[in-house]
């Protein structure tokens, strides 16, 4: 039977005997416990229409003026009269001039549209009308579809703005060096996958010397054409975050904090989304921002999973969502820098229901996921007793006059929640270099790899104190204690620590063979 976030052709019957049953002292209320959707990036991406019988690939010019004059004056030459060539001088004609040339270019690009399509499972009027107060039951969850639409078309402004920013080469992570640097841009098609891939190397939590260079480079690019206000004669742009992110900046960086004390020493004491504005952004709190954990490590770069904020569960008909614990503690996140008019999502009209003299189609639903009944007679359904709510979504992302532009960041979030102890696990850190005791290991294969008890590349490790490096990052481990590493591993978890999870590159059998012993084995970070 197939069940929730399945994909299933819509000719396929899959009937619906899910609603409550009446029982004894049953309290006739259902509270709808329904996740609303927030709409944000519903709200941001601008819908027009895309024109029918003009084919399924439209082209955009784009065009680029000259630049101009930008620094020196070397073409520039000094006014003088006329004269013939002499053994001192050469001749010069004042009527004629050397031009620099001016020159522009054009730039043509496709966009095509993309489809997908919900249902729900189909219902019998004959099972329906025995169950427990079905009229309430039916009306959730008519109503419940409406947040499906919003999710979709939430979604898809949020992960299309995202494959404008990878097309633009501006999907960066925020690593050291330039806030574009070369080795830590990266690419992501919402189309083929839910992955991203990175390099090894140190990922910076959000800092605000990235933002800064960000404005210095945007106000450059597109200056007040992509703002969403001004400050005076600063152009304003989006800064699209989780507000626990934006405040862990400010709680970690003293002399952010200090101006916040003495400028507006309130939202200390109250909350971070209180703050509208800061130094060229204004802040849009996107409460299920895009979040990554490692999945593998190649020994070159690290292959980071996006993790979901919510999860299906079973409850006691069908299932129920339930708020991802991996989605708040996940240690890595992407932010958007927000710019107007970088696409619009253009959506064909249903239908027409009668294209041409003699051709009749009837009416359909829209394609911006407008929910309509499917109720028709089939050999299974012969007198109409069966049907299902369907949907359907089609859109192409229109780029818009600043498509080149828009930038989104990876940067790592600190997830660790300190215990205020007289003596912290910060306070006893192992310095980098220094080997350190495991005192626990124990195996955690990853069945969905098809690693077993005695293959597999994960290992959860406790120490007999905190680790002086963060993940991710390559350690030592010394198998027999005696002060030299035996193989390196990988840093891949660490939101427990000590208690951490570390990764080897090659699968095989490492705990209480020889190789990790607790009380014997010792791990050291690698400097």
């Amino acid at each position: 039977m197939p069940g929730s976030g399945d994909t299933i052709p819509l000719t396929q019957e899959v009937i619906h005997r899910r609603l409550k049953n009446a029982l004894e002292f049953m309290d006739s209320k259902f509270a709808d416990h329904t996740k609303g959707i927030r709409k944000m990036w519903f709200n941001l991406i601008p819908k027009g229409a895309y024109p029918l019988g003009e084919g399924l690939t439209r082209k955009r010019n784009r065009f680029f003026g000259p630049i101009g004059d930008q620094g020196g004056q070397t073409d520039w030459r000094q006014v003088a009269v006329g004269r013939d060539a002499s053994e001192s001088q050469e001749a010069y004609d004042a009527c004629r001039y050397d031009a620099k040339l001016v020159d522009w270019g054009v730039q043509t690009i496709d966009f095509t549209i993309y489809e997908t399509a919900r249902r729900t499972k189909d219902f019998c009027i004959n099972d329906l009308k025995w169950n427990w107060q079905f009229r309430q039951q039916l009306g959730l969850i008519y109503n419940s579809l409406n947040n499906v639409t919003v999710s979709v078309w939430e979604h898809w402004g949020r992960e299309q703005y995202l494959r404008m920013c990878a097309s633009a080469g501006r999907l960066v992570v925020l690593a050291g060096g330039a806030g574009d640097s070369t080795p830590f841009s990266v690419t992501y098609d919402p189309f083929s996958t839910t992955e991203i891939t990175i390099p090894h190397g140190d990922v910076s939590m959000l800092s605000w010397d990235f933002m800064d260079w960000w404005h210095q480079a945007l106000s450059m690019d597109v200056g007040m054409k992509g703002s969403v206000g001004s400050d005076g004669d600063m152009p304003t742009y989006g800064l699209c975050v989780h507000p626990k992110d934006f405040k862990d900046m400010i709680m970690k960086d003293s002399e952010l904090r200090e101006d916040f004390r003495f400028s507006k020493g309130e939202v200390l004491i109250e909350h971070y989304g209180k703050v509208k504005t800061y130094q060229g952004y204004s802040l849009m709190n996107d409460m299920m921002a895009p979040r990554f954990k490692i999945k593998d490590d190649d020994g070159t770069s690290f292959v980071l999973e996006r993790v979901l904020p919510w999860t299906e569960v079973a409850t006691t008909i069908g299932v129920k969502p339930e708020l991802n614990p991996d989605y708040l503690n996940a240690e890595f996140a992407i932010g958007t820098i927000y710019l107007r008019d970088v696409f619009s999502s253009k959506i064909p009209p249903a239908g027409p229901a009668t294209p041409a003299k003699g051709f009749q189609f009837g009416a359909v639903p829209g394609l911006n996921g407008e929910w309509m009944w499917l109720n028709y007679k089939t050999d299974n359904n012969p007198l109409g007793e069966k049907g299902r709510f369907f949907g359907r979504f089609q859109s192409a992302a229109d780029p818009g006059e600043n498509d080149l532009y828009p930038v989104s960041f990876l940067y790592r979030r600190c997830v660790t929640n300190t215990v205020k102890v007289c003596s912290t696990c910060g306070d006893a850190a192992a310095a980098v270099g220094s080997w350190v005791s495991i005192t626990a290991a124990t195996a955690v294969p990853r069945t969905a790899e098809n690693e077993t008890d005695e293959l597999y590349t994960q290992v959860q490790i406790t120490l007999a104190s905190c680790l002086g490096c963060e993940i991710p990052t390559q350690i030592n481990v010394d198998y027999d204690g005696d002060g030299t590493g035996d193989v390196t591993a990988y840093l891949t978890e660490s939101d427990a620590a000590p208690t951490y999870m570390i990764t080897f590159e090659d699968p095989g059998k490492y705990v209480d063979t020889g190789k990790i012993v607790a009380n014997t084995s010792k791990v050291q970070c690698v400097s």
